[in-house]
């Protein structure tokens, strides 16, 4: 049996404002190949929110790839986290220019739209 965290995460964000008013953090998302000898790190800085993580693994899981190790972290209403991620069909770094353009896309629209809508 599956859990769906969806109509949970909804509700919070209707019923919880932002956690620092006010605060001024600039979203970043950084793919890196060169810190680790075997994952593509996935580095994020992005103001927090109800179901950010959330919609950030969502779009992982869309784009088929695996996150063996990460680190999540807040501090101050920020969140800053670092997925050490492989792709999930050739189990290794992902090494593609353009799909690395693409994952980076799909997760700024995840983070600034708050992307917990399910994929077609």
């Amino acid at each position: 049996e599956t859990f769906d965290f969806l109509p949970g995460i909804e509700k919070a964000k209707r019923q919880t404002r932002r956690l620092a008013p006010g605060i001024e953090f600039p979203t970043r998302i950084a793919i890196d190949n060169k810190t680790h000898p075997t994952y593509t790190l996935v580095e994020i800085q992005a103001p927090d929110r109800i179901g950010l993580l959330y919609d950030v693994l969502s779009c992982l899981d869309r784009e088929n790839i695996l996150i063996p190790l990460s680190r999540i972290n807040t501090q101050a209403g920020a969140a800053i986290d670092t997925l050490y991620v492989v792709d999930g069909s050739a189990y290794g770094k992902i090494t593609d220019s353009h799909r690395i353009r693409t994952i980076q896309q799909h997760l700024k629209s995840a983070i600034l739209t708050g992307g917990t809508a399910k994929p077609q």
